[in-house]
């Protein structure tokens, strides 16, 4: 395996470890949130999970679309003759796409447990 291949690998494995790690902390602070309120009866630290919610979703959504611009400046080219090139900015481009998608369901969600988080304890 060549030194270039080995880096282009590297690079992919750490970009899609960022986005599992995003949206696994995208997640985790709400469960623990919602775990902790439930047992002290506090609520509001539920809500203030939502506001770390929206943070990182703006965070993914950024990184999608700075992912986007980089397929727009260097992706698909009329004529390219480099077909991986081709390949990658595809992956690349769908990648993004969904990154996008989660990013907003995640800053939705966010903000309805920012704003309504806290009257769950209510409920309980």
């Amino acid at each position: 395996m060549a030194k270039d291949d080995r880096k282009i690998l590297n690079l992919s494995l750490l970009r899609r470890a960022h986005d599992v790690l995003t949206r696994v902390a995208m997640y985790a602070f709400p469960l623990v949130s919602a775990f902790n309120s439930y047992k002290s009866g506090d609520w509001t630290w539920f809500a203030r999970s939502g506001s770390a919610m929206v943070a990182l979703s703006i965070w993914m959504f950024a990184m999608a679309y700075l992912l986007d611009q980089r397929v727009a400046i260097h992706g698909l080219r009329p004529g390219d003759p480099d077909p991986t090139e081709t390949l990658e900015a595809i992956d690349n481009m769908k990648r993004a796409s969904s990154e996008y998608r989660f990013a907003a369901y995640a800053a939705i969600s966010g903000t309805l447990i920012w704003g309504y988080g806290d009257l769950l304890g209510s409920l309980f």
